[in-house]
């Protein structure tokens, strides 16, 4: 299992773009990465831990290659209606009845 977790001084990422033998990304990985505003994440990832996004403020896009989405807490990011989530076609309904993912207001397939 492949990891990831990134916490200040790498707050001054913008855009991330995590490789593809990422499988889990941890508790609070990309917390208080005040000017991330872009994250993508690959099909690979199967778990998050919580808060992964936690006081990210500028997080406005998270582009998730994921096809099988899998349920997680209600806390990865701090505003759900903030976020812009981007899914693989023909999967926004599977987003949209899946524990964690459904909190998201802004569901884009594409």
């Amino acid at each position: 299992m492949v990891k990831v977790g990134v916490t200040q001084p790498s707050g001054l990422l913008s855009t991330v773009i995590i490789g593809n033998s990422v499988t889990y990304i941890g508790e609070a990985a990309f917390s208080l990465c005040n000017r991330l505003s872009s994250i993508t994440i690959p099909k690979s990832v199967k778990a998050f831990g919580p808060a992964v996004f936690f006081r990210s403020t500028n997080l406005t896009t998270i582009e998730s290659l994921i096809e099988e989405p899998f349920a997680f807490g209600s806390n990865l990011v701090d505003d759900f209606s903030k976020v812009i989530l981007f899914v693989p076609a023909g999967t926004k309904s599977k987003y949209e009845s899946t524990d964690g993912w459904k909190r998201f207001h802004h569901i884009v397939e594409g």
